[in-house]
């Protein structure tokens, strides 16, 4: 371990179809790039990686970097169910996907010491919650915006195939517009469910989105929230920052 701040690093998150350079310079993303994994085969990897401090996180286990890459990094940290974490989590760590603890380990460094709720809105979205003090009580894991149109056409007979597409209303008039609106509007609804029992125990707590949906579901969600689309590169950057200085 280098034992002090890094003024530069680089963060890497490598998802089943796309990966992601950050480049930081003083806690702030300066660079971005994202490839397919077939792009990256062709291309390589971008220049601003060579030389700094690295962090990895990959759902793709068998995903390495070039070995004289990492040599040549001061720094190299490969995200796993072992590595410090700037938060405590009362969840089974093993079984807490990657992108959960990068974006709760950026959500703790931007909630200024609030409790925070946490959605990511994917595939699948996921709400988790960390309170005041850093400790992650939890979180839960339910279908994402298409995952649930798809499913209420593959699994009924009559159901046609649905893309979101335009404004979405409270209340459908057509079979299309009543699928988009109990898609959308009932994962809007489910967080602001969230947001009503949580704001029991965790007064003036914040609400952070991210993921590909987040600014389709803001639209619908009545509570002041934070749009972060990099939480996740971000908080890779503050664990790799956490353990330089351990």
């Amino acid at each position: 371990m280098v034992a002090e701040e890094l003024r530069e690093a680089v963060a890497i998150d490598v998802g089943n179809t796309r990966l992601k350079f950050a480049h930081f310079q003083g806690g702030t993303m300066v660079d971005l790039e994202v490839y397919t994994h077939a792009e990256w085969a062709e291309r390589g990897i971008p220049a601003f990686v060579e030389g700094r401090p690295i962090v990895v996180s990959s759902v793709v286990e068998e995903f390495e970097l070039p070995a004289e890459l990492v040599r040549s990094s001061p720094l190299y940290l490969r995200l796993d169910a072992a590595t410090p974490v700037p938060f405590h989590t009362e969840y089974q760590r093993a079984q807490l996907g990657r992108d959960r603890v990068a974006a709760l380990a950026g959500a703790r460094y931007r909630s200024s010491g609030r409790a925070v709720l946490v959605v990511d809105a994917g595939t699948c979205m996921t709400c988790d919650v960390l309170d005041a003090e850093g400790v992650h009580r939890g979180g839960n894991i339910a279908p994402g915006v298409r995952m649930r149109l798809e499913a209420m056409h593959r699994f009924t007979s009559a159901l046609p195939q649905v893309e979101l597409s335009g404004e979405v209303p409270l209340l459908g008039q057509t079979t299309e517009e009543a699928m988009q609106a109990g898609a959308l509007r009932g994962m809007a609804f489910e967080i602001e469910g969230y947001c009503r029992v949580l704001e029991r125990e965790f007064p003036n707590f914040a609400l952070i989105l991210t993921g590909g949906d987040a600014r389709l579901l803001q639209a619908h969600i009545a509570r002041r929230s934070e749009i972060r689309p990099h939480l996740v590169l971000e908080g890779l950057y503050e664990i790799l920052q956490y353990n330089a200085l351990l």
